[in-house]
């Protein structure tokens, strides 16, 4: 992971199990602050149960895009994205978060948060995304639930 930390941008690749995802690879605190954007579409997570604690506290980050690899066989979401203080678009279209029974602490302290993309998902997966942007207080999270929206139209779900 060191040496993608570089560009700011980081791609996983290949095939990951339970302790790849919970146990993640230690950076210092410069790599892990150089992180801005972090794309896991490439990443096969199809065996993972838990996402405890991923992507916790990467405060430089800007932008993740799950590429639809988060299945309803994923449970916990405990910690994740927790105190990503700089994170402004999460992109969990085409993930099914109907699964998670643990996500305290998911999306917390995440103050600028803007846009949370849910294209395709279920309508389990969006009422979490919504439960979690109203626990936390977010204001003025837009959830885009179609591409339509995505292009410009103003129906889009936002919590005041």
């Amino acid at each position: 992971l060191a040496e993608y930390s570089q560009s700011g941008q980081l791609i996983l690749m290949g095939t990951a199990n339970q302790n790849d995802i919970f146990q993640q690879e230690k950076l210092d605190e410069s790599k892990k602050n150089s992180i801005t954007s972090v794309d896991i579409s490439h990443l096969d997570i199809s065996t993972v149960t838990s996402l405890h604690n991923f992507l916790m506290e990467y405060v430089n980050l800007k932008k993740v895009d799950f590429g639809g690899k988060i299945h309803s066989n994923v449970t916990n979401l405990h910690f994740m994205l927790n105190w990503c203080t700089s994170l402004e678009e999460v992109d969990f279209s085409g993930c099914d978060l109907s699964g998670v029974t643990d996500c305290g602490g998911f999306l917390f302290n995440c103050s600028n948060l803007k846009t949370i993309k849910a294209i395709g998902c279920t309508d389990a997966t969006i009422s979490l995304l919504q439960e979690r942007i109203t626990t936390h207080g977010y204001q003025n999270v837009r959830i885009i639930t179609s591409d339509q929206q995505e292009a410009g139209s103003t129906e889009m779900t936002e919590q005041d």
